[in-house]
């Protein structure tokens, strides 16, 4: 399959079944970027997390529009990752934030522009998130080549089924370490 769909297979869901015991909901959207989300998070993800107790968790993978389309810099990604976050965290959820996959489209620039944002959420997301998933450090799907590899990436940016089942487990570790 090419393409992707969050709703029917992406890791997201797989990941659900993974967690069984947790409600989920996935916000994904297509084209985003995280500045214009920043501004809708009052109407859309608070009352999501606000609307239930116990342990709630935001699972936060923001950035690639950002990048591919905004062509902001790492600085203000990051920025507007650690304050998405701060909201997410001032309504009582737990943050996993999650580093950029690649994208085939992108240039040498927006390549190292994805690097330098990776490494500095490696670096510093223990000081404004609780987890971390490292889907960028995964073997299979996180090197820039993976992107051109049709049965991971059927559009050199959105993962496959099988891309997905890669990312399925990460995302489950990462919650799991929360838990």
């Amino acid at each position: 399959s090419t393409g992707h769909s969050p709703s029917s297979y992406g890791y997201a869901k797989m990941a659900q079944r993974g967690l069984p015991a947790l409600k989920t909901f996935n916000f994904a959207g297509g084209g985003t970027q995280i500045q214009n989300d920043l501004s809708t998070y009052a109407t859309t993800i608070k009352p999501v997390i606000t609307m239930y107790g116990g342990k709630r968790i935001l699972f936060l993978l923001k950035g690639t529009n950002d990048l591919t389309i905004g062509a902001r810099t790492e600085a203000q990604i990051y920025a507007d990752l650690q304050t998405y976050a701060g909201y997410a965290k001032a309504d009582g959820a737990l943050v996993v934030i999650a580093t950029l996959l690649p994208n085939s489209a992108w240039n040498s620039t927006q390549q190292t522009t994805r690097n330098d944002l990776n490494a500095n959420i490696r670096a510093n997301w223990a000081t404004w998130a609780d987890a971390l998933c490292d889907f960028a450090a995964d073997a299979t799907m996180g090197p820039q080549s993976a992107a051109s590899n049709t049965a991971l990436y059927g559009d050199g940016l959105h993962p496959t089924r099988l891309g997905h089942s890669y990312l399925a487990p990460l995302a489950i570790s990462a919650v799991n370490s929360i838990l």
